[in-house]
């Protein structure tokens, strides 16, 4: 097993009560090492980016951190959010894109910037659950569907349709650009010749890519982790506790947090239980 990825372990603080940053981080006074009570505001971790300088952001129940390897900042103001953040976007041009509970307003953060822009999204939309840069937009997942947002802002959020209507948990852009989504009644994927259905297992809750290209998929609703080659086909299923989150690290490694730990997939044969 390799050493433990800050990004993972950012991801899997609902359930475990400290982050390393490096493979030995050894003490609170190390700054490659941050426990749960350093994380204000609040102390759980929902979501999280790592942008191009590096910076580490992390979504809580509060509220917007942000952290440079040395000393953890929240980030307050009018236009910053204050519910939980659910869905953190680091974008190629530095900005971080923002999606949270209870509030029908996207927000991005600008590189540098201490205030963030505001985007309504539609009536009815009362959660971002998942937010995803393509070529020329954003893709962002609420419980109302699925939205495109163009990077310039000069134009309302787009409905994506014949996309699911309903609650989209997760997002991937691949690598050939095609769209992957999570809906409530399976997986989808969007590419130029139109919509496949991938699977119909419901609640899916993750999605990534790893370095061969495969996507990997988990399902609240069932003790698997389903791996699909680009054009959607499954290739492999590995058996797995109830998984939180999934993170394709940048060597490409997937790792993969259940509620029993964090797991790494490298050299895993299907079947592989990973109950502890």
């Amino acid at each position: 097993m390799k050493p433990l990825a800050v990004m993972l372990c950012c991801l899997g603080a609902w359930f475990t009560p400290a982050v390393a940053f490096g493979a030995a981080a050894a003490s609170a006074s190390d700054p490659r090492t941050v426990t749960v009570k350093h994380l204000t505001p609040g102390a759980r971790v929902s979501t999280m980016a790592s942008d191009r300088r590096r910076f580490f952001w992390f979504g809580t129940e509060e509220g917007l951190v942000r952290y440079d390897g040395f000393a953890l900042e929240p980030l307050r103001g009018p236009t910053m959010p204050t519910s939980t953040i659910f869905a953190l976007c680091a974008a190629a041009d530095g900005s971080l894109w923002i999606g949270t509970h209870g509030t029908k307003a996207l927000r991005r953060l600008q590189e540098g910037a201490v205030a963030a822009s505001t985007i309504q999204l539609p009536e009815g939309v009362t959660h971002v659950w998942a937010i995803v840069q393509g070529a020329d937009e954003v893709f962002v997942g609420t419980n109302r569907g699925l939205f495109a947002v163009g990077l310039d802002l000069n134009a309302a959020p787009v409905p994506l349709a014949p996309l699911p209507n309903g609650e989209i948990r997760a997002l991937l852009v691949a690598r050939d650009q095609s769209l992957w989504v999570a809906h409530r009644e399976g997986v989808g994927r969007l590419a130029s010749d139109g919509i496949s259905v991938v699977n119909t297992m419901p609640f899916p809750s993750a999605l990534v890519q790893d370095s061969q290209g495969r996507v990997w998929a988990a399902h609240q609703s069932a003790n698997d982790l389903l791996v699909y080659n680009e054009s959607g086909k499954e290739v492999q299923r590995f058996k797995s506790r109830p998984t939180k989150a999934l993170l394709s690290d940048m060597d490409g490694t997937v790792w993969i947090a259940t509620e029993n730990g964090l797991w790494n997939a490298t050299g895993l044969r299907a079947p592989v239980n990973l109950d502890v």
